[in-house]
């Protein structure tokens, strides 16, 4: 697919209740400044890459493809860095308060309320968006590519398509299923998975399917939130635990390496090096001089 970039404004194809919206697929990243939408929540959804908005309380919001997230009115937000990474982005802006919000819609007044209701209660989230948000998403980019040539039939099935993807967010928002609480960071949840499995040479991978994002997103959160890469982090992890066997004398070093996932004796010694400045056995002739005799 080639670089695309599409905007429209809800009144120009007679749907008021959304303000506006677009689609963009980011080959490179762009600027992104702080920022508020006051005219109605703002639906951001990721197709494929990484986004990652910064709220003016410091909470983030982390999306990573098949994700969908939920900024408030009024709210001011930013890309991490003022950026957005190359990415493929589909938004609009909700104005539920419009006067003639119920235009060209199936809504009643009374789905409006509740509309109101489920993205209000949403907050500033982040969540999994099924599968066939995907589809309609791609059928909504196919027909923003032809806004540029006025046709009332065409933009009767943008306007069919887009109240569609209203439905779906709704739904999205107002499930509990898939949640992503912004105050949820990924690199607790993946010392969790570390931790456990401290005597395997871990796929950095498998963690990120188990949370739920790409590996390229799972990387970059996972640094963005510890200064590490989560690879580094294991490495580091398993060294502490390791510090922590050599103080056993009857332990063999050789025993803790494997214990510890390590191919080698040879290898755990280097990895240990590199952390700790001394080698295992250093550390522990040195830990075990320090303790009284009676302890050892």
């Amino acid at each position: 697919m080639a670089n695309l970039h599409y905007g429209f404004n809800g009144v120009d194809i007679g749907l008021p209740v959304i303000y506006s919206g677009g689609f963009h697929n980011y080959l490179h990243t762009v600027r992104l400044p702080p920022h508020t939408h006051p005219q109605g929540v703002e639906i951001t959804y990721v197709m494929k890459g990484d986004a990652c908005w910064l709220l003016e309380d410091g909470t983030e919001l982390f999306l990573s493809g098949g994700t969908l997230a939920a900024v408030q009115p009024d709210v001011p937000h930013h890309g991490q860095g003022n950026i957005i990474s190359p990415c493929w982005l589909f938004w609009f802006v909700l104005d539920l308060d419009a006067a003639d919000c119920l235009l060209n819609t199936p809504f009643s007044a009374a789905d409006i309320t509740e509309l109101k209701r489920v993205f209000k209660s949403a907050g500033n989230c982040v969540r999994s968006a099924p599968a066939h948000y995907a589809f309609h998403a791609e059928r909504l980019i196919e027909q923003l590519g032809s806004l540029a040539q006025p046709d009332s039939l065409r933009n009767a099935s943008l306007r069919n398509s887009l109240c569609r993807m209203i439905i779906d967010s709704a739904e999205v928002f107002r499930s509990s299923t898939g949640t992503e609480r912004p105050d949820t960071r990924i690199a607790g949840k993946a010392e969790k998975i570390m931790r456990g499995s401290l005597g395997r040479d871990l796929n950095m991978t498998g963690i990120a399917e188990k949370l739920g994002l790409s590996i390229t997103g799972f990387i970059k959160r996972f640094k963005y939130e510890t200064g590490l890469t989560p690879a580094d982090f294991f490495q580091r992890i398993k060294v502490e635990e390791a510090r922590r066997r050599l103080t056993v004398p009857k332990t063999a070093i050789t025993a803790i390496a494997f214990d510890l996932g390590f191919s080698s004796s040879q290898y755990f010694a280097s990895v240990f090096k590199k952390y700790t400045g001394t080698t295992p056995r250093e550390y522990r002739d040195k830990v075990l001089a320090a303790m009284p005799r009676r302890s050892r």
